[in-house]
């Protein structure tokens, strides 16, 4: 049998991943792997991967799912290794990651929510706790956390291989009001709580609930010190760029960056510390469990007692004697519901790029439904054109260029938040069963923060057909199949008003600068990182049914739950601020901390449906 060390390299999500294989008689007993980005979720998930294959002995065990590009990637060049040591494959081929092993990597396959019908009586359960939570993700830890701090029982029950969720791929910024770090780097010294809380209001349009904005809002302060004393480091806080119709006196810069945090993929930063408060309390978690479904009481009772879970094939039941609480992504890959409820989320899903997990199906929401829970806010969708990165933050200047919709017109005030901005892009295309289109000229080369720094990086864009250049504004609009009299009547018009300074069209402040031959066309193409709405709850996110009777002992925190956010997403920041605010309210909520509100229109027995009134 073989001893030695040997190497095997693949490519992972953010960088080359080599695995040093240590064998002692042909079985594995060590893996280092070298390059592993540091703050990245992978670099979270591959000890895991590791403890995992060194355990087995050899890579007949599941990846980490959550970060399955990276430690399928450990595990590829493991197999790598292998065959070097078998005399199947070179050394110089085993770090080659255009070569592939012969032994693909194991994926495991998750039960999925399903319809029946569990009745206490009818089971037998396997353990009990006071509060079960479904899903890690920040939502669902805070929510564990807060009850376990109080005395509780807790458990998590994680779909995936990680904790982290939806969180982990955010970018780590969060919402906050009248804070110390607010003060520290901003101007915004007189912020608080009642402004931000009428900024969100405003932004939601009518479909929110006023009153969980706005105990959002006031706990969003301590959130940002709670985070903190967990190790956080805040580093920055900026603002959000125009909502055409706000109230700018609600307007503050409130969006928090902490050290190594504010890029795509940086909220496991986050994750990292608040899964160390989580394992310093005792917290249980079972990960690659899935919750299946909701125990209720009986039939015609619906109050939740408890979880349904599979594991690896295994069906399992365990009592909650105080209450389930869902803390699972949104609908992102759930092409039936989005089809249903959110038709902009189902574009996305059909053609456009879904930056979260494949595993986030709705699963909590799933549930919520089957016991005939109402929604809330569901419709819209996180949207956010990556490339161009227009309407990012207030700190990133938008350039000299205007938008157009299929009919060759601009359609909205281009300094405006990115989540409105897709909003209208959507619905633009929607219209015109066309493309929308960026147009600018060689100026936008010198505008900082574009992605095109010459025309030679246009180049990729426009063989791919994502971009078209011209000579005139007639050519281009026959290239983009948009009528050359409006293209040109559109133009001209830009030009005359950034001639003078002002938008009269939008109101733009922003880049206006007239543009000239030779101009480029940018077909929009934004990513999705996640749906809008969930189930419909009260202040203390207890879920509510068709007829906005509690649903007895069942809770719905995060993008599980509705109320907060509606038809499009207003701001950074907010999701991650409103996952904190509902996770630890409902563990303060389930420990008796927390009054009973009552702000459903008539509280109504689930059981015999009388009004108590």
């Amino acid at each position: 049998m073989v001893s030695g060390v040997f190497k095997g390299a693949a490519q992972g999500f953010h960088s080359l991943l080599t695995s040093n294989v240590t064998l002692k008689d042909g079985k594995i007993i060590k893996v280092a792997v070298d390059g592993v980005q540091p703050y990245t979720v992978g670099s979270y998930a591959i000890p895991t991967m590791i403890n995992r294959i060194e355990k087995a002995g050899n890579t007949d065990v599941d990846v980490v799912t959550s970060a399955s590009v990276s430690t399928s990637a450990v595990v590829n060049g493991v197999n790598k290794a292998l065959e070097v040591a078998q005399g199947k494959l070179t050394a110089d081929d085993a770090v080659n990651p255009k070569v592939k092993p012969s032994k693909k990597p194991n994926y495991p396959v998750y039960a999925k929510v399903n319809s029946n019908k569990y009745i206490a009586s009818q089971v037998q359960f396997n353990d009990t706790y006071d509060v079960i939570v479904v899903g890690s993700g920040i939502s669902g830890l805070s929510a564990a956390i807060e009850a376990k701090k109080h005395g509780n029982n807790v458990v998590i029950f994680e779909k995936t291989g990680m904790v982290g969720g939806t969180s982990n791929y955010s970018a780590g910024v969060i919402q906050g009001s009248g804070d110390k770090y607010q003060k520290e780097f901003t101007s915004y010294q007189n912020d608080n709580p009642e402004l931000h809380a009428q900024e969100l209001i405003q932004a939601g349009e009518g479909r929110v609930n006023p009153q969980i904005i706005k105990e959002l809002a006031e706990d969003s302060a301590n959130n940002i010190e709670w985070l903190a004393s967990l190790g956080i480091k805040w580093t920055s806080v900026y603002g959000h760029r125009v909502i055409p119709y706000e109230n700018k006196d609600y307007f503050a810069q409130r969006i928090h960056v902490y050290e190594h945090g504010g890029g795509l993929g940086s909220g496991c930063v986050m994750i990292d510390a608040v899964r160390k408060e989580a394992d310093r309390l005792g917290i249980k978690i079972f990960f690659d469990t899935p919750v299946i479904n909701l125990v209720t009481t009986s039939y015609t009772d619906k109050s939740v007692v408890g979880v349904v879970t599979n594991c690896k094939g295994k069906t399992s039941y365990y009592r909650a004697n105080k209450g389930v609480v869902l803390a699972t992504a949104s609908i992102d890959y759930n092409e039936k519901l989005a089809k249903e409820f959110a038709p902009q989320q189902y574009r996305d899903i059909k053609n456009h790029a879904l930056t979260n997990s494949k595993y986030d199906t709705g699963d909590g929401i799933l549930m919520g439904l089957a016991l005939n829970a109402a929604t809330e806010g569901l419709g819209g969708s996180m949207d956010v054109d990556f490339k161009s990165n227009v309407g990012a933050a207030d700190n990133l200047p938008t350039p000299p260029m205007f938008y157009v919709n299929g009919n060759g017109k601009r359609y909205v005030n281009e300094d405006t938040t990115y989540g409105y901005l897709t909003r209208a892009t959507y619905q633009q295309e929607l219209i015109w069963n066309k493309p929308t289109w960026q147009i600018f000229d060689s100026s936008t080369f010198s505008a900082p923060f574009t992605p095109w720094k010459s025309a030679a990086d246009t180049e990729k864009d426009i063989n791919s057909r994502q971009m078209f250049k011209a000579d005139s504004i007639a050519e281009l609009a026959a290239k983009i199949n948009v009528p050359a009299e409006n293209l040109t009547q559109q133009l001209e018009t830009w030009n005359k008003n950034a001639a003078n300074g002002a938008d009269k069209e939008f109101g733009r402040k922003e880049g206006l600068q007239e543009l000239h031959a030779p101009f480029y066309a940018y077909a929009h193409k934004d990513s999705n990182f996640g749906a809008i709405g969930g189930l419909k709850v009260t202040t203390n996110y207890e879920v509510v049914d068709q007829d906005d009777r509690k649903i007895a002992h069942l809770y719905a925190v995060g993008c599980n739950s509705g109320g907060w956010n509606a038809n499009y997403y207003p701001s950074s920041g907010t999701a991650l601020a409103e996952g904190m605010h509902s996770g630890r309210r409902v563990g303060r909520v389930l420990s008796g901390l927390v009054e009973e509100v009552n702000d459903t229109p008539a509280e109504t027995d689930v059981t015999t449906g009388s009004s108590e009134y």
